[in-house]
């Protein structure tokens, strides 16, 4: 490679706070390997330029594995905030139906967080024991 072109850095890294859509989905693999698929919503609230407040949610898929896909379908449920830290990943496939190329991305979670406590299980579940109609302070937010 010639030393004059400007190289990339590899960075591939996905930081979102938002709500669980769906409640935690856990497989096991006949490898052994356990991962957990779930769906979180990330609402932007802003002012249009007509001064109206607006809205706009987006929803991401997740995927955690192993010890933190366990961990998900223990402790967590639709409706929990959370924060997920990962990668961006793709899947690709043909449609069965047309024969066209399909893609999806998503998230493979490195670390997730439920920014709640769970009452239920008694547990800390990194919210700090905040109540969920509590508003966050700048102490809450972990970044």
């Amino acid at each position: 490679m010639p030393t004059n072109e400007l190289r990339m850095p590899d960075i591939n890294q996905v930081m979102i706070a938002g709500r669980m859509t769906r409640d935690p989905e856990l497989q096991s693999l006949p490898a052994g390997a356990t991962l957990c698929k779930f769906g979180i919503a990330h609402n932007k609230r802003f002012k249009s330029a007509q001064g109206e407040d607006r809205e706009e949610t987006i929803f991401v898929d997740v995927t955690a594995w192993a010890r933190q896909a366990d961990w998900c379908a223990t402790h967590l449920k639709r409706g929990y905030p959370v924060l997920v830290t990962g990668r961006l990943s793709q899947d690709t496939w043909d449609d069965n139906q047309t024969g066209a190329k399909r893609t999806k991305m998503y998230i493979t979670a490195h670390s997730v967080q439920a920014l709640t406590w769970d009452n239920a299980q008694g547990d800390n579940l990194a919210g700090g024991g905040r109540d969920d109609n509590e508003p966050l302070t700048k102490d809450d937010i972990p970044f």
